[in-house]
């Protein structure tokens, strides 16, 4: 677990805790597990809602993206869907996505993220050549010793090269189709990329929630994977978050519901949403981690 004083309540701009989360001012919260399966997009993709008023978390139940107004289908669709929901998300807002905002640093070289996320559209045709572009462009860096490398944030989570071939349709239409246009439009702004991000109307973060599981609640992201398909490990974990001081379900129906979607999600998508809820959640309490000043700035963090 870690420990406390690996976390601290400012923000990567200079500034203190960047919402009010007094009883006047509650913060909305959104978790996201993405799935950019061009056939079950609408169905392995999940959503979380919260609310934190006065630093207590309450937790709606998890949903896919197919219950959303509009219904979405394709995963162009969905995409779209997610991207108008967290452009009208009632400010202010914190938005956790499971998935990479940024590549490895010695691949990049715009001289800032800001700047490598405008060249997205135009150096990547679809996911398909984002993953050749980017093998190419480490075997460059590398010397051609290796087609992938990991972040310093991945380094430290056991997570995967954000485009490994499990991860990279996700990184890409993460960047394509949410990061891109929502913060091209100033709908939303990264953290701690950008400047003045903390206090924007809308915030997104970067979560994973293997992270999540093994800064809080001691379960390596190894051990998480092997287990996700236990709905007893599931209901296990859930139990630890829903048990929080910081945590409150009510009525206590919405307990009982959510319980019963976690543990009826045999690919753990619903689960995965909370967990990037419950890491938003925490960044708007002030309960975050600090930079790594061993990561280039470009590549950012993983919150949990």
């Amino acid at each position: 677990m870690r420990s406390d004083s690996t976390r601290d309540n400012t923000s990567a701009d200079g500034g203190s805790t960047p919402h009010d989360t007094s009883a006047e001012a509650p913060v909305t919260v959104l978790g996201v597990d993405l799935s950019a399966s061009a056939s079950a997009a609408h169905q392995k993709t999940w959503i979380t809602r919260a609310t934190v008023t006065d630093g207590a978390v309450a937790l709606q139940s998890p949903f896919p993206a197919r219950a959303l107004p509009s219904e979405p289908r394709s995963r162009d669709a969905v995409f779209d869907t997610l991207r108008q929901t967290i452009a009208e998300a009632d400010p202010p807002a914190v938005v956790g996505l499971d998935a990479p905002f940024s590549l490895p640093d010695p691949i990049v070289e715009e001289p800032d993220w800001r700047a490598f996320l405008e060249t997205v559209p135009d150096i990547f045709s679809d996911a398909d050549d984002f993953q050749t572009t980017c093998h190419r462009l480490t075997e460059r860096a590398t010397g051609g010793d290796r087609k992938e490398i990991l972040r310093r944030c991945d380094e430290r989570f056991d997570g995967l090269c954000p485009y490994n071939r499990f991860v990279f349709r996700i990184t890409y239409h993460a960047l394509q189709d949410l990061l891109v246009p929502l913060v091209r439009s100033d709908a939303a702004a990264a953290w701690p990329f950008q400047p003045g991000a903390a206090t924007a109307n809308r915030v997104l973060l970067e979560t994973y929630p293997a992270a999540v599981l093994a800064s809080r609640l001691a379960v390596r992201s190894t051990t998480y994977k092997d287990a996700h398909d236990d709905p007893a490990f599931r209901r296990a974990v859930l139990d630890q978050i829903l048990t929080s001081d910081a945590v409150t379900v009510d009525p206590q129906p919405t307990a009982t519901a959510i319980r019963s979607v976690v543990a009826d999600d045999a690919g753990g998508d619903a689960l995965d949403s909370l967990l990037a809820a419950w890491a938003a959640a925490a960044w708007v309490r002030g309960d975050r981690p600090t930079t790594d000043h061993r990561a280039p700035p470009s590549e950012g963090f993983i919150h949990y």
